[in-house]
């Protein structure tokens, strides 16, 4: 079988192969990246039979060829033996192709194939983190009002997430429940989190929450210059923003414009709302 996994959000790509791994032995697991890569041989190792296990697994990194880039500094492919492949493919080998892009090329033939032969699914960024939250902390215990304290204090990036919640599980893996205090232990405050709320304190006139948000990051090492230039990127970014979503430009449009990371864009559209252009 072949799977073809495309999308900006890297974590949701790699839980998905990380369920097919446990269907293989770990000497039966191989990884290429096809920037550097020739697909011609990948795909000899694909037909060929893994002597260590009844099923292999093969992952493609940076599998570009699914993709509309056009840069001459990549390998050219033989698309057409994938195309073969895609026809024949050997069912003792489960071949995955990452794509860290927000999409396909869906008029490409290899594309059209891939929906056909293939198993091709996007991942998109997840609406409910605090659903992955409690997924990430099965068979632990922890209340709701504190998976969403370390949401609020970690932010919602679910690479990141996901690294400070092992931390907390490995820490606590003798009577796995988890409290606000052992968050506050063991994981680390997300800078961009202090400083949303220091631009929420002063747009409010909150003087003391603004303080507060300050002295944090400066906990955290921040230069207090630093501080000053990173709130002007970001009420600036906001401004920018709001007025392209006026003018009726969508997140991938605005992220392309200003270009920028399209997750820093969507937590921008998400709180400006709460900024009016007088404040």
């Amino acid at each position: 079988m072949v799977y073809i996994y495309y999308g900006l959000n890297t974590f949701l790509i790699d839980k998905q192969i990380a369920e097919l791994k446990k269907k293989v032995d770990s000497l039966s697991y191989e990884k290429y990246d096809l920037e550097n890569s020739n697909l011609t041989d990948i795909l000899m190792h694909a037909d060929e039979v893994s002597l260590f296990s009844n099923i292999r697994m093969l992952v493609v990194e940076n599998a570009y060829i699914f993709t509309s880039t056009t840069n001459k500094k990549l390998p050219e492919q033989n698309i057409d033996a994938l195309e073969a492949y895609f026809k024949n493919p050997n069912l003792n080998t489960i071949l995955v192709f990452k794509v860290e892009k927000e999409k396909v090329d869906e008029r490409k033939k290899i594309v059209k194939l891939a929906k056909e032969k293939g198993y091709l699914q996007e991942c998109k960024q997840v609406d409910n983190p605090l659903k992955i939250v409690e997924e990430l902390f099965l068979d632990y215990k922890i209340s709701k009002e504190d998976a969403q304290f370390l949401l609020k204090r970690v932010g919602d990036n679910l690479s990141i997430l996901e690294q400070e919640i092992e931390k907390i599980k490995l820490y606590k893996n003798e009577d796995k429940r988890i409290s606000k205090e052992d968050i506050l232990l063991l994981t680390s405050q997300n800078i961009d989190t202090d400083l949303f709320n220091l631009m929420d304190a002063i747009v409010l006139k909150n003087k003391e929450a603004a303080l507060e948000s300050y002295h944090e990051m400066i906990k955290l090492g921040e230069e207090p210059i630093m501080i000053l230039v990173l709130l002007a990127n970001q009420f600036r970014m906001i401004y920018q923003v709001k007025k392209l979503y006026q003018m009726g430009y969508s997140e991938k449009d605005i992220s392309s414009e200003l270009k920028v990371h399209w997750y820093p864009v969507r937590k921008t559209m998400g709180r400006m709302r709460d900024y009016e252009e007088e404040n």
